[in-house]
């Protein structure tokens, strides 16, 4: 069975140590007797540095030895040997090996003995079954020499190797594209005709992270056009373009009034309340607490809607008894014992009415609208163009709606994919319907459910790669490390995200955004794979740009004004901006990216302030 979820804390250990690890039963090494002492103890040298330890039988000084270690009740090391390497034997090193592997009785096919040699060169103690199942791991891995620097990795670690763990590094570091996993996933869960309807929603939550630009343009439109049309100080027509966009992303009934979305704004219309309680109820429907509120809130807001389709009560009474419901459901969704809490997106498609099946209805003709921006025509046009000088972009400048969406996108993703749940928790944070309705959480219930196969692969595969973020954050010294690849999709392009902060913690455990260093990498559709390595040191920020596109410099020479005035104007000063080849033949960008990613982090980061 999967392990639920890859703790960062576990990673902090990634970081070599220059002492051994300590022994446990029944672990075998590689070391050297450097000398025989009294009452059978020896001291011999393991991983570099000298031990005490108990021997069972006479051995010889300056031979190595393959040993079994034992912990003794009192705290003693004593060491069994297994097979040994004579200084002026004649025997190879790889008869050695073959010979351990016989005393062992371990199998001589597959990886075994190559991984054997590797535990000895590196001085690395292993348990046999622990052997056996490094092995197995390595058979499934497609790059092998990949597959054996991560297990070395985690085995200088001393962490025990497993398979979550294992893939979830490999997967995490190898940098496939995100959006590819999600796109194989979908395409297989939309094929089969097996899956529960409690698994159906991932299918939903993929989508929602797939379009995560849309959904926020979306809501900034929604909320922009709602504030226009009922703007009495507006120009009429303004006011008439925005009721229009409003009515033919489905918000609205077409036949809406003016008034009436002035006062469905408000919270005082009857035009959709119905469409309120619907999402009240879904929202209920989800609520995972024992209290007795939550179970009688929606049955009343479940007679509320049949009495609405049934058409006794007045208008009066209906918005009434409508507004009373939502007040209830906003205090009982905020409680902190409520889980899950309403989110972002909860609260504004209560405000608007917006159900599930609504909210799929709105977002598909936005898209529509979206995507003929480009050849404005026909009745719609006054309503289009309103949203065209909403999302545009003019000379450089961020659109209304775009201006500062980036930041809310990406921290939506991280949400959505549930990249900081871990932490979340770790923090004493309560569990919110972020949570509850993550990717993460999705692929865990899914895989419980999926037999072996290729949707259960690629399932699995973007689980691992999503706890790899986990693997590759953490500490080193005075330093916090954190990682995250994400699949972004921004201005019309779906491209994966990867990023890496390295700072100092502050008091609050968070990085100090006064002195730290944040690398980039994404592929883009004109100007192909970026690098971009900022350093921050006292608020002053250090620009280098990996690309190979030819007069990038001066193609980028306008925006530099718009940049160096943004950063002013969060307290940030630009000091230079270097441009530089992104890669070889020999060393592609993203290996140089993995490169830079993986520099010693003092280098980068100025800690004698």
């Amino acid at each position: 069975m999967l392990e639920r979820s890859i703790q960062s804390a576990t990673f902090q250990r990634l970081n070599k140590s220059p002492y051994p690890s300590k022994l446990t039963d029944g672990q075998v090494l590689y070391a050297k007797v450097n000398k025989l002492l009294p009452e059978g103890m020896a001291e011999v040298n393991y991983k570099g540095q000298k031990t005490i330890a108990k021997l069972e039988a006479p051995l010889i000084a300056g031979n190595h030895y393959f040993f079994q270690a034992e912990i003794a009740d009192e705290g003693i090391l004593k060491l069994r040997v297994i097979s040994s390497l004579q200084s002026k034997g004649k025997g190879s090193f790889s008869d050695v090996v073959e010979k351990f592997m016989s005393d062992l009785q371990l199998p001589k096919g597959g990886n075994i003995k190559e991984l054997v040699a590797l535990m000895v060169r590196n001085s690395m103690p292993f348990t046999k079954g622990e052997l056996l199942r490094m092995g197995e791991i390595l058979t499934d891995t497609p790059d092998k020499q990949e597959g054996i620097q991560t297990l070395l990795r985690l085995k200088d670690a001393n962490l025990t190797i497993t398979r979550p763990l294992y893939f979830s590094y490999l997967y995490g570091r190898n940098m496939e594209p995100v959006t590819d996993l999600l796109d194989r996933l979908e395409t297989g869960l939309q094929k089969s005709t097996s899956l529960s309807m409690g698994n159906k929603g991932i299918l939903k939550i993929l989508g929602e992270v797939k379009e995560s630009e849309t959904n926020h343009l979306f809501q900034k439109v929604v909320n922009y056009a709602s504030g226009l049309a009922v703007d009495n100080a507006g120009e009429p027509s303004r006011r008439a373009s925005a009721q229009n966009l409003l009515q033919l992303m489905g918000i609205e009934p077409s036949e809406s009034s003016l008034g009436e979305i002035r006062s469905f704004i408000g919270n005082n219309g009857t035009a959709l309340m119905k469409d309120k309680m619907t999402v009240l109820a879904e929202l209920l429907a989800k609520v995972e607490i024992s209290a007795e509120k939550a179970h009688l809130l929606l049955k009343d807001v479940q007679s509320a809607l049949r009495i609405m389709e049934s058409g006794e009560a007045s208008s009066q009474e209906v918005l009434k008894w409508g507004a009373e419901l939502i007040r209830r459901a906003e205090s009982l969704l905020s409680h902190p014992e409520t889980i899950p809490q309403l989110t972002k997106t909860d609260k504004f498609n209560l405000m608007y009415g917006i159900h599930s099946r609504k909210e799929q209805q709105a977002l598909t003709s936005f898209s529509r609208m979206m995507g003929s921006l480009s050849d404005i025509r026909g009745p719609e046009q006054q309503a289009l163009r309103l949203l065209q000088e909403m999302v545009d972009f003019d000379e450089g400048n961020a659109a209304k709606v775009h201006k500062e969406n980036l930041p809310d996108i990406i921290k939506d993703l991280i949400s959505k994919l549930g990249l900081n749940q871990e932490a979340k928790l770790a923090g004493g944070a309560p569990v919110d319907r972020s949570m509850h309705d993550s990717l993460k959480s999705s692929l865990i219930a899914l895989l419980k459910e999926l037999p072996h196969g290729e949707m259960r692969e690629s399932a699995e595969r973007l689980l691992y790669k999503l706890n790899g973020h986990a693997a590759l954050s953490g500490e080193s010294g005075p330093l916090q490390h954190v990682v995250y690849q994400l699949p972004l999709s921004w201005m019309n392009q779906r491209t994966d995200l990867t990023m890496q902060w390295t700072g100092r913690k502050t008091e609050s455990g968070k990085i100090d955004s006064e002195y730290c260093r944040v690398l980039f990498y994404l592929e883009l559709e004109s100007i192909k794979e970026v690098i971009v390595d900022m350093t921050v040191q006292n608020r002053v920020i250090a620009l280098n740009i990996y690309n190979d596109t030819p007069r990038l410099k001066e193609l980028s020479a306008p925006f530099s004004m718009n940049m160096k005035e943004g950063l002013e104007k969060l307290g940030y000063k630009l000091s230079s901006v270097h441009f530089k080849d992104a890669g070889t033949a020999a060393v592609p960008a993203k290996e140089k990216y993995r490169g830079l990613a993986g520099e010693v982090p003092y280098a980068g980061v100025d800690l004698k302030v």
